[in-house]
C-alpha cells in the first residue's frame, strides 16, 4: 500500500498537483529511490562506457545531487526537510529517466525503420529536450517548495543542481576514458 501511494504521489508531483512534502518522511523511500536512480543511471551511462564505469558515474550522479541538497538546505537553516525533498528530487528522477528511455527506445525504433529519418532525429531532438525541460520545471518546483523561496532562487539552485550533478559526471568520464586504450 504505502509503494502505491508512493508512486501516486510521484506521478502528481511530475504532473505539479502535489507538493514535495505529500511524499512525507521515510528513509525506506529515500534509499529505495537511490537505488533506483543507480540503476537507471548505470543502465543509461553504460551505453557511454563500460558497466562498471556507468555505475561509478551513477554514483558521483547521485552523490552530487544529495550532497548539494543536503549543503543547500543546511544553508537555508532546513536541514529537517532534506529527506522529503531527496524523496521528491530522486522519484521523480527517476519517474523522469524511466520515461526518457521509454521514449527513447520507441523514437530508436521509429528512426530504425525509415520514416523519414530527418523528421524522427528532428522528432526525437525536441522530445527530450521537452523532458529535460520537464525535469528541470519539476526540480524548480521541489526546490521552491523545499526552500520555501521565491521562483528565482529555486529556479538558480535547481539549474545549479543539475549543472553541478552533470559536470561531475562528464569531467570523471573524461579522466577515466582518457587513458583507457582503445580496443577494436
Amino acid at each position: 500500500m504505502m509503494l502505491k501511494q508512493t508512486l501516486t504521489q510521484l506521478i502528481k508531483l511530475c504532473l505539479f498537483k502535489a507538493k514535495p512534502q505529500d511524499l512525507g518522511y521515510s528513509m525506506m523511500v529515500f534509499y529505495t529511490f537511490i537505488v533506483a536512480n543507480l540503476i537507471i543511471l548505470t543502465y543509461s551511462m553504460s551505453n557511454q562506457a563500460d558497466l562498471l564505469i556507468g555505475f561509478g558515474l551513477a554514483i558521483i550522479f547521485v552523490g552530487v545531487l544529495i550532497g548539494y541538497t543536503f549543503l543547500l538546505l543546511k544553508a537555508f537553516k532546513l536541514r529537517e526537510r532534506f529527506i522529503q525533498t531527496m524523496n521528491a528530487i530522486l522519484g521523480a528522477n527517476a519517474v523522469m529517466m524511466i520515461l526518457a528511455l521509454v521514449l527513447g527506445v520507441i523514437l530508436y525504433y521509429l528512426m530504425d525503420s525509415n520514416i523519414a529519418v530527418s523528421f524522427t532525429i528532428i522528432f526525437a531532438r525536441i522530445v527530450m529536450l521537452t523532458l529535460f525541460v520537464w525535469t528541470l520545471a519539476i526540480m524548480i518546483y521541489i526546490y521552491k517548495h523545499a526552500l520555501e523561496r521565491n521562483w528565482l532562487v529555486a529556479g538558480v539552485s535547481a539549474i545549479f543542481m543539475l549543472v553541478a550533478a552533470n559536470l561531475a559526471t562528464v569531467i570523471i568520464l573524461q579522466l577515466l576514458t582518457q587513458n583507457m586504450p582503445i580496443v577494436n
